[in-house]
């Protein structure tokens, strides 16, 4: 694959998520934890486990995290919201969404699946919905009462 088209996948990623915006985060251990980026907590630079990325956001709604490691290993995001966000990877080689998902924080951190393979890729993480911790509890205490009364309603139906 030539250079000009991996640039050109990634300048249309950018341009679709207001690239303009984003705030590098760098080795800001408010926002990711992983195994090794380029510095360890002494300030050197890690090789033997080579793991290199770039991490920007767009406060916690938006996070952009480029892998550019030879491994599949990834890391851990952290300062999210406790709400919904689409999980998903961009790859620039290609310009394609894959593996997209959505997924419920209610740790404000996300442990990243491994990257498709070992190529570079960018894993984007977007908050779906502005929903509270408290909210989805309240979902979910609601789900599970409807489902405990229909539960009950099935074992009085079969005595009769």
């Amino acid at each position: 694959m030539s250079g000009s088209t991996m640039r050109t996948h990634t300048r249309s990623f950018l341009e679709e998520h207001e690239w303009w915006k984003l705030t590098p985060r760098f080795d800001d251990k408010g926002y990711m934890e992983s195994r090794s980026s380029f510095r360890n907590e002494y300030k050197e630079l890690i090789t033997r486990k080579n793991i290199h990325y770039s991490l920007a956001t767009i406060g916690n709604d938006l996070y952009v995290l480029y892998l550019f490691n030879n491994t599949v290993q990834s890391a851990t995001l952290k300062g999210l919201t406790n709400t919904i966000y689409t999980a998903k990877w961009f790859n620039p080689r290609t310009g394609e969404y894959i593996n997209e998902k959505n997924v419920f924080i209610l740790t404000g951190r996300y442990k990243i699946d491994e990257k498709p393979d070992n190529e570079d890729w960018i894993f984007v993480m977007e908050k779906k919905v502005n929903i509270s911790f408290y909210m989805i509890l309240s979902f979910m205490l609601v789900v599970i009462t409807q489902l405990a009364r229909q539960i009950k309603r099935g074992k009085k139906e079969a005595r009769i």
